[in-house]
C-alpha cells in the first residue's frame, strides 16, 4: 500500500438520536457502531465475501447493505 496512507479502513454507522433534549419514549437509545478493517484483509476477503453475497441473494451487485 501507499505509505501517505493508512492501512485501515473504518466504517461508521449510527442508530437513533444522538440529540439529549428530545428522546423518543419509543427507542430511548443511541448506537454507535464501527468497523476496522485492515486494507489487505478487506481487499482479499471481506469485499469479494460481500459480492458473492448479493450475488447469491440478490442476483446482481447494486444492492446497498446498511
Amino acid at each position: 500500500m501507499n505509505n501517505s496512507f493508512s492501512d485501515y479502513i473504518v466504517y461508521v454507522d449510527e442508530s437513533g438520536d444522538h440529540g439529549l433534549e428530545t428522546i423518543d419514549p419509543n427507542y430511548p437509545i443511541f448506537v454507535l457502531a464501527f468497523c476496522v478493517f485492515q486494507k489487505e484483509t478487506y481487499l482479499e476477503s471481506v469485499a469479494p465475501s460481500i459480492q458473492k453475497f448479493k450475488f447469491r441473494h440478490f442476483g446482481h451487485d447494486m444492492v446497498i447493505l446498511y
